[in-house]
């Protein structure tokens, strides 16, 4: 598409959506008429309101089917052979990773590997007293 028409396809996807609010909007106030005011020209109405809201179904459906159609205009997609060494198998060996070592009895190997030796605070850190 040129642009011109994807501007004037922008637009009366824009109108329609617009109208659509509107005539929502119509259509609810519509429905809150009291039965006694509501007459055969109101049903009239009602029939010709459903009647824009198919036209304008329709207006919309068909715009995004011209946009989708000129953005997915390709020819028929053929997949790529794929192509695969049988040398390159022999050298990949499979293996599983050793286990995690658990960080919570590191921290109490460590803490018990240091429990013989001593520590007195002072300002500038700890001492160590053997």
């Amino acid at each position: 598409m040129d642009k011109q028409s994807v501007r004037v396809n922008k637009e009366t996807i824009k109108f329609v959506n617009k109208t659509y609010e509107k005539l929502s909007v119509l259509k609810c106030f519509r429905e809150d008429l009291r039965y006694f005011n509501y007459d055969s020209d109101d049903e009239v109405i009602d029939e010709n309101i459903d009647k824009v809201y198919e036209l304008l179904d329709e207006i919309y459906f068909k715009s995004i089917e011209k946009k989708s159609t000129y953005l997915v205009k390709k020819d028929e997609l053929k997949p790529r052979k794929l192509v695969f060494d049988d040398d390159h198998e022999e050298c990949v060996e499979p293996m599983t990773p050793s286990p995690r070592k658990n960080i919570l009895e590191h921290i109490l190997e460590y803490s018990s590997s240091s429990s013989d030796e001593e520590y007195v605070t002072s300002e500038e850190g700890f001492e160590q007293i053997n």
